[in-house]
């Protein structure tokens, strides 16, 4: 099954990305994690850059140890 859109996640709670990673490739979704905003920003230009970006992107505002 090919799938509906490719999203990335960001956000420092491991148990956050646990259960958002179950649902979305329960709903179909092809889905990338981040812990913080600079790994963010290096994933979404390496995927733009191949010609694959994303359909989607979720951002935690407030991550204590890095940018949000």
């Amino acid at each position: 099954m090919e799938p509906k859109g490719k999203i990335l996640l960001v956000d420092d709670e491991a148990i956050i990305l646990d259960v958002s990673r179950e649902v979305l490739k329960f709903l179909g979704y092809e889905a990338v994690f981040a812990r913080e905003g600079g790994e963010a920003i290096r994933l979404y230009k390496q995927e733009k850059e191949a010609g694959q970006p994303f359909d989607l992107v979720i951002v935690d505002l407030t991550i204590p140890d890095g940018m949000g």
